[in-house]
């Protein structure tokens, strides 16, 4: 008896191995992927590299992260999946049997549950992707665990560490191809550190805005032309606060693609440090309240930015009614067939 459990352990090692190596060449060739040995449910750690603008041959790291979870299959098919459309599963349990029917196609893999208690154990901010694999395509299906977790497995079943298993459905249009344009998620992904971040910087600012000037964000007047001079301490803050915010590394776009709310809040930034009154500087009272109004309204947007990510970003790419529907873009080679009518 010993011998076939010996053959056996040694199948699943060289399959793993070829797993491995298949998700490697699926990654762009700048990026840097390292293997994690022992394995205790992380397989690679990948550091993101972005194209240096002065040297063509060259890479920098972006400092950006995320671990992958290998899983292999001799061949993988894909299945029906009923989802059904509900109320933020953040603030309400769901119920399975209510809600708009929608049929997904899935890859479904049964995943044990030490490794999703270690991923939840992380929390949100340290991607974890797991790649399914076929061997005999060697085509590659994803999904974000961390995400799973939070949208789709907790609400429905949150004692799921009491089980040896779980199933894990993964949609059928998180296919890994580094040439198409849906491979922006991963890279959004991998900057998710830096946007909580950000989130976490944005909230302060925005606190500290209001607690110590509650009174100036008011509607502009429609017509005053008398003249005051903008407090000191407010110029300051905004100065420090709109530098701050602007050098943080989450505007640039990944792959081409940009999260539009984020084009947004910059766009406020730039026109708020261009516009911020110099010291000392006189300005009517119309002129005054409308940029105590901006300046609130520029923050304010900037501190809305983690609550949207909560809600909306982190269903993307999952297998739920909201993400077939957000996930379908006709630039894409692989969609939810369902989204299209």
């Amino acid at each position: 008896m010993a011998k076939p459990r010996t053959k056996q352990r040694q199948k699943r090692h060289i399959t793993g191995d070829s797993g491995v190596d298949i998700v490697k060449r699926k990654l762009p060739r700048s990026w840097v992927v390292r293997e994690i040995n022992p394995d205790y449910g992380l397989d690679l750690h990948v550091e993101v590299f972005g194209p240096d603008p002065e040297d063509p041959e060259s890479a920098n790291t972006l400092g950006e992260h995320f671990y992958i979870q290998v899983k292999t299959t001799d061949q993988i098919v894909l299945h029906d999946h009923v989802v059904r459309s509900r109320l933020n599963v953040a603030k309400y349990d769901p119920d399975p049997d209510e809600g708009t029917p929608l049929t997904i196609k899935v890859a479904k893999f049964n995943l044990d549950t030490e490794t999703l208690l270690t991923v939840e154990t992380m929390g949100a901010a340290i991607p974890v992707v797991l790649c399914y694999i076929d061997l005999s395509t060697e085509d590659v299906y994803y999904v974000c665990l961390n995400d799973y977790l939070a949208k789709v497995l907790l609400p429905i079943n949150p004692s799921y560490e009491e089980q040896g298993k779980v199933s894990i459905y993964i949609p059928s249009w998180n296919f890994l191809d580094p040439d198409d344009p849906s491979f922006s998620y991963i890279g959004l992904l991998a900057r998710r550190g830096k946007f909580y971040s950000a989130f976490n910087t944005f909230a302060y600012q925005f606190n500290e805005l209001m607690n110590a000037f509650p009174t100036p964000f008011e509607e502009p007047p429609a017509d005053d032309s008398n003249l005051v001079t903008p407090s000191s301490k407010l110029l300051v803050m905004a100065r420090a606060f709109l530098r701050t915010g602007l050098r943080l590394a989450i505007w640039d776009p990944v792959d081409g693609a940009y999260w539009s709310p984020l084009q947004a809040v910059q766009r406020d930034f730039i026109r708020l440090q261009a516009s911020l009154p110099q010291l000392g500087q006189e300005l009517t009272v119309a002129h005054h309240a409308k940029y105590m109004r901006s300046l609130y309204m520029g923050f304010s947007r900037a501190a809305n930015l983690g609550r949207m990510y909560e809600e909306l970003v982190r269903e993307w790419r999952q297998p739920t009614y909201l993400a077939a529907g957000l996930d379908y873009n006709e630039a894409h080679a692989v969609n939810p067939p369902e989204s299209s009518e």
